[in-house]
């Protein structure tokens, strides 16, 4: 593996219903299996229902505004 550089806006993009657009810095495929990373812009009422992952771990950086889980 090397150093990957996505600049801001560049990547696999695409939307989750109509709140939610997810754009793609790097896979699993990417990285064996042990990484991914992805820029998601969700619009009000977009956030996710509760849920688990029984496999990996997710991490949120949130840059605006504020959620309320």
């Amino acid at each position: 593996m090397g150093i990957k550089y996505v600049p801001s806006g560049e990547g696999g993009s695409f939307w989750v219903g109509d709140k939610e657009f997810v754009t793609l810095k790097t896979t699993g495929e990417d990285t064996g299996g042990t990484y991914g990373l992805a820029e998601l812009v969700a619009l009000p009422g977009g956030e996710p229902p509760p849920y688990i992952h029984h496999s990996m771990d997710e991490l949120y950086c949130i840059l605006e505004e504020k959620w309320r889980f």
